[in-house]
């Protein structure tokens, strides 16, 4: 629709993950080259965690066009899995051919075929996607397989990719063996404004334009405030604003125009959480949180307003956990850990009633 008018060979800013558009950042460079290092070294355990959208399974798709012909790879994304349904799904991505059983028997099969890839000088690697979703039986299953090894070299290579939330997890003292493991851990920070243009650049310049035809370098510094440097939100404003230009018919596009997309994306997709105002001054107020489970025994909030550190919500008399957060204007995101598992808002309306018997969980921000 747009792409004529801006003089582009195709979208620019497409939100499906794909490897060409991949832009080296420093900070995704390094996560890239620590992963596929630790790979190569049979290292034998990557942690890999990001905010949501920050380019975790873009990395994960760069890296897997970067992997050899001698290196054989399942990909798990549906975290919300049994241990037993985690092997069986590692198994058929792997394509072993198995006979069904115990858990043990899957294990066993499991470990022969990836004895069998060593004898033959190949990698085996298993590539969690999500790993935050993974209950703590499935996470002490992940732990189990990082010992299949030989006395010199461990049988498979295990990525997991996660949100913040997960590396919170594995802090926990339950965790500590599987924290143990971890040869390699990663941390995938933001986008600076720097970057965000550079991102912003090289995205255009992949679909054969230049920024300065398309975005006003006011326009660019309105993306970066409204993203905060997270990839996903990036795509989202700018092709939003590309749309919102097109139908203007006005190139390069505006600051205004930016902003205004910006504003009413950000909180259509209810990807951020948006304090407020602060009343028009600025100031900082008062968040009442509050989770309507009446069966859940321990209740806590965590978002990058905490630095993830997870705050216990209180149960008042009428069986609602609540809890009132200082925060000053801007957009936040957070997740809810409800008896030691985590839950982003969505999960908490899909998951948690099925487990605590409410058919209307109620989320409040007042």
């Amino acid at each position: 629709m747009y792409k004529q008018f801006f003089g582009l060979s195709e979208n620019p800013f497409n939100m499906t993950p794909d490897s060409r558009f991949f832009f080296a950042s420093e900070k995704h460079r390094s996560a890239l080259d620590s992963v596929f290092y630790s790979i190569t070294e049979r290292k034998g355990f990557t942690v890999i965690t990001g905010e949501v959208g920050s380019g975790k399974t873009t990395v994960c798709r760069t890296l897997l066009n970067r992997l050899d012909s001698k290196t054989k790879f399942a990909i798990i994304r549906n975290t919300l899995i049994t241990p037993k349904e985690l092997i069986v799904l590692t198994l058929e991505d792997l394509e072993v051919p198995y006979t069904p059983g115990s858990k043990a028997k899957l294990i066993s099969q499991l470990n022969e075929y990836l004895a069998e890839q060593l004898a033959l000088d190949y990698n085996v690697v298993l590539m969690i996607d999500e790993a935050q979703n993974l209950s703590f039986r499935a996470l002490e299953e992940v732990r189990m397989l990082s010992n299949l090894e030989t006395e010199r070299e461990k049988l498979i290579q295990i990525v997991l990719f996660g949100q913040p939330q997960l590396r919170e997890r594995l802090r926990t003292d339950d965790l500590e063996q599987l924290r143990q493991r971890i040869a390699l851990y990663y941390h995938l920070e933001p986008l600076d404004m720097a970057d965000t243009a550079q991102y912003m650049r090289h995205r255009i310049g992949v679909a054969g334009g230049t920024l300065e035809e398309i975005f006003t370098d006011e326009a660019v510094n309105v993306v970066y405030r409204y993203s905060q440097g997270i990839p996903r939100l990036i795509n989202l404003i700018c092709e939003n604003a590309l749309i919102g230009g097109y139908a203007d018919n006005v190139k390069p596009i505006p600051e205004g125009l930016v902003r205004e997309i910006a504003h009413s994306t950000i909180l259509k997709e209810d990807l951020l959480f948006d304090s407020g105002n602060g009343g028009g001054n600025g100031g900082i107020k008062v968040r009442l949180f509050s989770l309507d489970l009446p069966n859940a025994q321990n209740v806590s909030i965590a978002g990058d307003f905490t630095g993830w550190k997870a705050l216990p919500l209180a149960r008042n008399k009428e069986g609602i956990w609540q809890r009132k957060i200082k925060l000053e204007p801007g957009r936040y995101q957070y997740r809810f850990l409800v008896d030691g598992e985590w839950f982003d808002e969505t999960q908490i309306r899909q998951f948690i009633p099925n487990e605590y018997g409410t058919k209307n969980t109620v989320i409040t921000v007042t």
